[in-house]
């Protein structure tokens, strides 16, 4: 198979007072809004992410409260997803009990802050375009009326807090940048976990919120869960800049 698209960075210039009031009886309110299996949050949640934001009122300044919070407070380290689906741990909760997670559950985590007081959020998933190779990656959106659904990448954005000899100034720019803006590297696969496919593969699935590896279709007792790994190490990438 051979494709090509584009991709472009997203860069957001928000006037705080020119956000618009949320429709509250929209399906896009209402789905993403929603305490689902991954995107969880329960009256613990809901209470840190108001002591979190304080007084303020404003949805964009509460999610950049949000979003210093979990980058500053949420550890960046690799777990062991499998384990906490065969459980039945949500992704968001375990970020909050332990205060670490890598992209996808800083992500979720983030998401669901917002959803606990009323802002829409998702968890959208696919690629980072770095040295030309595929690195799976997740990160998060917000929704604001008159704007759209606003990036934020919270373990690249904390990435700056890991590297050597950069300024006071420089991270902070680092980080700034990571809230509302997203760099060009990215390909998109899917728009939030906990979105199955309309006709769900009737096999196992590793790791089912993820989209990024094909679904495995087989029959049963002749499963190949190597599928995925031999498809993505096939991939031969060319990066072509616009002119």
């Amino acid at each position: 198979v051979l494709f090509s698209f584009r991709h472009f960075r997203q860069e957001f210039d928000i006037d705080p007072s020119q956000i618009g009031d949320y429709d509250w009886e929209s399906p896009l309110y209402i789905e993403n809004t929603l305490s689902t299996e991954s995107i969880y949050y329960n009256e613990e949640m809901k209470d840190l992410a108001g002591r979190i934001i304080g007084e303020e009122k404003n949805p964009y300044l509460q999610a950049r409260l949000l979003y210093d919070y979990v980058v500053e407070n949420i550890f960046y380290s690799l777990i062991a997803h499998a384990s906490l689906e065969a459980e039945g741990i949500p992704e968001s909760l375990f970020a909050m009990e332990h205060g670490y997670g890598d992209c996808g559950m800083q992500s979720m985590f983030f998401a669901a802050l917002c959803r606990s007081i009323g802002i829409p959020a998702r968890t959208p998933g696919g690629f980072q375009l770095f040295s030309g190779q595929l690195g799976t990656h997740f990160w998060a959106e917000f929704y604001l009326p008159n704007y759209g659904w606003i990036p934020v990448d919270t373990s690249v954005g904390q990435g700056v807090m890991y590297s050597v000899g950069v300024t006071e100034e420089e991270s902070r720019i680092y980080k700034d940048f990571y809230f509302g803006n997203l760099d060009p590297l990215r390909m998109a696969v899917q728009n939030s976990v906990d979105m199955m496919p309309e006709e769900r593969p009737k096999d196992i699935q590793p790791l089912e919120k993820v989209m990024q590896f094909p679904f495995v279709e087989s029959e049963f007792g002749n499963e190949n869960l190597e599928l995925s790994d031999l498809i993505t190490d096939s991939f031969t990438i060319r990066t072509l800049p616009l002119r």
